[in-house]
Order: C-alpha cells, then sequence, then structure tokens
C-alpha cells in the first residue's frame, strides 16, 4: 500500500503543483530551472509504468491524454474535475508519437476510427500485462507489488536542487501592493523566435498508417500461427504444479513477435492451429519483479482459439478504412501526411508561445512576492493534497510520508512550486496592465467563445464551474501571448526529426 500511494502522491505532486510556464514541443521547461528538477526527480523515480514484460502500448505507441487536457503556456491554474488549463497555448497530450506528434485518441486519419487503446496490430492493450498475462496496474508488478517508488537518494536529490532556487531569496510584501513593486518588466515587444515545424517523412506515414491496422480473424482452419499472428488464447500458468495468482487468462490477444510476455512464450506457440492446446515449457527471468516467480521454472498450459492477420494494405482496404472517403492507399496516405502536417504546426504554435513567454520571463526580474497571493497558493495547493490524500484514506501528512520526504522538505519544495506560480502570474498582470488587456477586447470575446466550444459549455456556465477570476486570468493570458506573438520576429522552419 505504502510503494502505490508513493507513486500516487508523486503524480500529485507534479501534475497539480507545478505551473510554471510550458517548454519546447519534446520537454515542459519551468520558469525556475531548480523548480523543474526537483518535479522531475519526482516524476523520474515514481512516475514511470514499470513492468515486468509487458509495455503500455496506445494508438500513437506512447502515452495519450484523451480526457484530461493539460492546456500550458504561461502557468495559469485553471482547475475543476481534474483539467489543467493554463495560459496562452494548448499541450493536449503527454508524449508525442513516432511521427513525432500524437495520433488523435478517438479518430484516425481520414476519417478511420482508432481508438485510444489500439496497439500497431489494433490489439487491445491493458495499461501493462505481465508475462503470465496477469493485469499490472502501472504500479504493479507481477507479484502485486508497486516497483515505483520515490528512493531516499531521489527526494534527497530534490531538496538539495530545491533549497538552491535562487526563486526562494525573493523578499515578500506584507499587506497592499502595486505590481511595480512587484515586477520590472522586461522586453516583451520585438522578440526574435524560430518557429520549427517537424517535417512528416515516409516512415511517419508508415507508422501511422501500421497503428490504424486491426487484424482479421483467418478462416482456414488448417492455418498455423505464424511470427505476426496475433493468436486470441486461453492459458493458465502453474508453478510446482499448482497455478498462481495472475498467472491465467481467456481470451487474450497476443501479437506473435512482440515481446510482450516471457522469453519463449510467444516462440513455443509458433506452429500451433485454432484450437490446439500445448505446454509451454518456461522460465522466469532472475531479476523478474515478482519474487516468488523470479527465476522460475513454470508451465503454461495455452489454448488457441483464432489466428488473426492483418489485411494486405491496398486500395481495397483503404477505401473500407476511411469509409469511402478515401479511393485509394495513396490517397488515405496523402490524406495521413496532411494530418500529420497539421498536428506539426499546431505543436509548433504552441512550442512558439512557449518560447515567447520563456523569454519574457528572462527579460524580467521580480522584485518581491505580496505575501497574499503566496498564501492564497499555498491554500490552493494545501486543499488539493487534502482532497487526494482522502482519496486514499490518509491524512496529508500520511501521504506526504508515502512520498519519502518530511513534511518541512515537502514545505519546502512545495514553497518553490508556489512562488514559480506566482512569479508568472505576477509577469503576466504587468504585460496586462501594459497592453491594456480586458474584457471588451475583440480578442477576449474570440477565446471566450473558443472555449464554450471546446468545453461545450457557455460562459456562465465556465464561470460557475472554474470561477470567474480563473476564467478572466486564463483568457488575458491567451490575448497577452497573442499580443506578444504579434510583435515577434518570427521565422519559420522546417526541421528534422531529433
Amino acid at each position: 500500500m505504502k510503494k502505490r500511494m508513493t507513486m500516487l502522491a508523486a503524480v500529485l505532486l507534479c501534475g497539480a503543483m507545478l505551473a510554471a510556464c510550458g517548454g519546447s514541443q519534446k520537454e515542459k521547461a519551468a520558469s525556475s530551472e531548480a523548480a523543474e528538477s526537483a518535479a522531475s526527480a519526482v516524476t523520474d523515480a515514481a512516475g514511470e509504468n514499470e513492468t515486468a514484460a509487458g509495455e503500455n502500448v496506445t494508438a500513437a505507441g506512447e502515452n495519450e491524454t484523451a480526457a484530461g487536457e493539460n492546456e500550458t503556456a504561461a502557468g495559469e491554474n485553471m482547475t475543476a474535475a481534474g483539467e489543467n488549463m493554463t495560459a496562452a497555448g494548448e499541450n493536449m497530450t503527454a508524449s508525442e508519437d513516432a511521427a513525432g506528434e500524437n495520433t488523435t485518441a478517438s479518430e484516425g486519419a481520414a476519417g478511420g476510427n482508432m481508438t485510444e487503446t489500439e496497439g500497431a496490430a489494433g490489439e487491445n492493450v491493458t495499461a501493462s500485462e505481465n508475462a503470465a498475462g496477469e493485469n499490472m496496474t502501472a504500479e504493479e508488478d507481477a507479484a502485486g507489488e508497486n516497483t515505483t517508488a520515490v528512493t531516499p537518494d531521489a527526494a534527497s536529490d530534490m531538496l538539495n536542487e530545491t533549497m538552491k532556487d535562487p526563486i526562494l531569496e525573493i523578499p515578500t510584501i506584507e499587506g497592499e501592493y502595486t505590481i511595480e513593486d512587484c515586477v520590472k518588466l522586461g522586453e516583451y515587444k520585438g522578440l526574435k523566435l524560430d518557429m520549427e515545424i517537424y517535417e512528416v517523412t515516409d516512415e511517419d506515414i508508415d507508422n501511422y498508417i501500421s497503428y490504424l491496422v486491426q487484424p482479421v480473424e483467418v478462416d482456414d482452419d488448417e492455418a498455423v500461427l505464424e511470427e505476426g499472428d496475433t493468436a486470441n488464447l486461453d492459458y493458465t500458468g502453474y508453478l510446482d504444479g499448482e497455478t498462481f495468482e495472475g498467472g491465467s487468462a481467456t481470451g487474450y490477444d497476443l501479437k506473435i513477435g512482440s515481446g510482450s510476455f516471457i522469453a519463449g512464450f510467444e516462440d513455443q506457440m509458433v506452429g500451433m492451429k485454432k484450437g490446439e492446446e500445448r505446454d509451454l515449457n518456461l522460465t522466469f527471468p532472475e531479476n523478474y519483479g515478482s519474487e516468488t516467480l523470479a527465476g522460475q521454472d513454470v508451465v503454461f498450459h495455452v489454448k488457441l482459439n483464432a489466428i488473426k492477420r492483418d489485411p494486405e494494405l491496398d486500395d481495397a482496404w483503404a477505401k473500407e478504412y476511411s469509409n469511402g472517403e478515401q479511393e485509394t492507399l495513396a490517397d488515405l496516405r496523402e490524406a495521413v501526411k496532411s494530418d500529420l502536417e497539421d498536428q506539426n504546426r499546431s505543436y509548433a504554435e504552441t512550442d512558439l508561445q512557449n518560447k515567447a513567454w520563456n523569454l519574457v520571463v528572462e527579460n524580467s526580474e521580480i522584485l518581491a512576492f505580496p505575501q497574499i497571493l503566496l498564501q492564497e497558493k499555498q491554500d490552493e495547493y494545501a486543499g488539493y493534497l487534502e482532497s487526494e490524500a482522502q482519496m486514499y484514506g490518509l491524512t496529508a501528512a500520511e501521504y506526504i510520508e508515502q512520498m519519502g520526504m518530511s513534511q518541512e522538505d515537502f514545505e519546502r519544495i512545495n514553497e518553490v512550486q508556489v512562488r514559480t506560480e506566482v512569479k508568472n502570474e505576477l509577469l503576466l498582470d504587468a504585460v496586462f496592465g501594459a497592453e491594456g488587456v480586458s474584457e471588451e477586447d475583440p480578442e477576449y470575446q474570440e477565446e471566450m467563445k473558443r472555449l464554450e466550444e471546446t468545453y461545450g459549455m457557455t460562459a456562465d456556465e465556465l464561470k460557475e464551474t472554474y470561477g470567474a477570476d480563473v476564467l478572466d486570468r486564463h483568457l488575458k493570458s491567451i490575448v497577452a501571448i497573442n499580443k506578444i506573438l504579434s510583435y515577434a520576429d518570427i521565422t519559420e522552419k522546417t526541421v528534422p526529426h531529433s
């Protein structure tokens, strides 16, 4: 239980509390380097999905966020029902696919349907599945134990990095304040920026299309299972003649050659026919996550229910997949290319917004923090933590303990995060003042309409859900960033994948 909570707590710390401005297309750059390092240490130590033999496969080959949209750029948190909306740009997905960006979660290129968790062969892959096929959550290994805990060394590294952050040295102001008391706004007009758009290659298109393909069941009862086929099977694992927890499943789809299961499992199934049963003599790896199974000889009894194979990628398939929208495979490839180019441009635009804001941050200076704003943010984060802890029947103090750090250490790390977010808010206020951004601006009204369309809510409903002040700041932030970009000297470049 303790290890499981450790990972969840770390995710809370990074997700709910890191509200610094966004980064590049490939990584989010926080305004405060030490704050970023501290959060990254938590993520690296606790946020990885670690499985003994199976990997998390999604539609684009990486993790996609389909519902909780992270919109990031200027550091504004608009939080309700798990959605972080921050100013000046949308980071709609958590990672980027082989084409350099993410495929859509619900619909593939050119009208074909692609679910969020269909892998390269169209198979449905759970969050992670071990070599024995047991359902393992992102936090659990083969024995149901969590393998991703924040280590004492990681917690120590976080604290050391945090304590070096110069943001902690900035003085505070008690009582009333003006923006001029707190911020020396640097140059935000005439910024020189590169807008880097990833090129779309034939390989990108091939990779994308490969994720759209769903295997079709083979009708021939004499057909034998081959490398690359998808086997639908039932299996039961035996250790010393006894079944073991999580070692069995029915109707499971396994891509032969994927390496999803322990060594030998897939190889020994090759040559089986539909309806055939077979015993597989296997050995779990010495470094397997479960002490009970590590290095043990086991027998898996398997029954092959069906053989599925990828269809031939031809004009007929392209037309069927696209529901008649594309007549030929070449047409589908062009549609996919267009989709990927649009995605790449969209991500490049978000990246440009982030670059612009980061330069404004670099050019500016925070003179002092209003204590009232720091306290408001501390209270907000404390509410997040308390709410999350209650979900698992813990107190906030117990929840912090799961992160492997003391209350004092946690508060120090939290202080950096709070100050980082307030810094962005102060800088945005300074830009608002310099530009005279108000609700009457046409750009402000246009962004409100866009949010109404995006969330399917009226302006009043958005205000009620997120809070009028939060919504107002979010919209002003977008308008402010757009104004900064309107003054910028932007060079557009097409770049290859790194």
